[in-house]
This record gives C-alpha cells, sequence and structure tokens, in this order.
C-alpha cells in the first residue's frame, strides 16, 4: 500500500511540474463541427478585428458563429492546444476570455468545456461568468470590450464545479475547449474573443500567445 502511495505522489508531483512547462506553450486550434453540412459554421481568427497585439500590429481576434437554429448539430469553436496537465485546483484558478460588445454571451455559448484527468465534463457558461477590470500585468482592455472571469471552483459558473484542494485526477485539465452552439434563434449567432486566459496565461493571435 505505501508503495502505491509513493507512485501516486510522484504522478502528481509530474502533473504538477507538468502544468508549469504547459503555462509556457499554450497555443489554439480552430474547429468547425458540421456533420450534417448546414455550412451555417465557422471559426476563424481575423486580423484587425481585436485589441492591440502585444507582440505586432496584426491585432487578432477570433469570431465564432453559427448562422442557424441552435437544435442544428452544428458548432464552432476553439481547442487549447498544451492545455493537458494544467492544474485548476485553487480558488484563484481562473478561465476567460474579452468579448466584443454586441456579441452573443449566452448561458451555454461561448463556453468553456474542461475534461478533467478523471475524463468530468465540466461546463462553464459566458453569461454566468464575471465582469472584471485589467489585473495587473494583464493585457488592457479596450473601449468596446469587457472582460469575463471564470472560477472553475465556484459552483454558480462551473457544472460541475472542479474542486479545489490537493492535485488531484478531479482538478487537473485533460482537454479545454471554447464552444460555440447556440444559434440565431438565441441571439446574433455570433461572438468575437481575444485575450483567452488559460490560468493567467492570455492567448490573443493565431499560433499561441
Amino acid at each position: 500500500m505505501r508503495k502505491g502511495l509513493v507512485v501516486v505522489s510522484f504522478v502528481l508531483v509530474g502533473l504538477l511540474a507538468a502544468s508549469y512547462a504547459f503555462a509556457a506553450t499554450l497555443s489554439s486550434a480552430l474547429f468547425e463541427f458540421d456533420p450534417t453540412k448546414t455550412n451555417h459554421v465557422a471559426a476563424a481568427w481575423v486580423k484587425g478585428l481585436g485589441e492591440t497585439d502585444a507582440s505586432g500590429p496584426n491585432n487578432f481576434a477570433v469570431l465564432v458563429s453559427k448562422s442557424t437554429e441552435t437544435a442544428a448539430n452544428a458548432s464552432s469553436g476553439v481547442v487549447i492546444t498544451g492545455a493537458e496537465g494544467t492544474v485548476l485546483n485553487d480558488p484563484t484558478s481562473v478561465l476567460g476570455f474579452d468579448i466584443r460588445d454586441g456579441s452573443h454571451c449566452g448561458a451555454g455559448a461561448p463556453r468553456f468545456n474542461v475534461v478533467t484527468m478523471d475524463g468530468v465534463l465540466h461546463f462553464l457558461g459566458c453569461q454566468a461568468a464575471t465582469t472584471v477590470e485589467a489585473g495587473d500585468g494583464e493585457p488592457a482592455i479596450e473601449p468596446g470590450w469587457t472582460r469575463k472571469k471564470l472560477t472553475p471552483s465556484d459552483l454558480n459558473q462551473a457544472f460541475p464545479a472542479i474542486p479545489t484542494g490537493a492535485i488531484s485526477s478531479t482538478n487537473t485539465v485533460s482537454s479545454i475547449a471554447i464552444v460555440f452552439d447556440e444559434g440565431t434563434d438565441q441571439g446574433v449567432g455570433f461572438a468575437i474573443l481575444d485575450n483567452i486566459n488559460i490560468n493567467g496565461v492570455f492567448l490573443g493571435r493565431p499560433g499561441g500567445q
């Protein structure tokens, strides 16, 4: 039994170390899920649509859209690559993004889908997010944009909530994606996002930080 505990301890320490390594290498990959060929979903990084990029003049933002009814089996979004191993076990852990005013911000879209290492899917929707100001060292929030913050351990913002405390499979990430699947019967059918926040790491352009 003691040997098993030692092995588990080494695994969890390894996951924690991996989380710091992955934090420096987060990137994004867009997706358009449309198995029935509705041709009504899109995801794209658009030059000139976003807030000021610290790394260059392109000012990218990501556009996700669904220009058909919510019931259609179709969605668009962003997969956060390199997120596996990220630990969300602290009350200050955060997911979020800046959203362009006028975008759709519903209960279910855009939302974070977080799968933890125990195989549980956690939903964190835009409507439940808290509106916040820019923190120290964070990218500025420009006019026409709103910064949204979601706390994975908050029962009012995550379903089910991700538990805090010791590092385990229940609060260590297997995958993270932002999904947009609410259509024009629910709102404008699109959202424009920038400065995607993965536990303090901001993504605001294609290809990474």
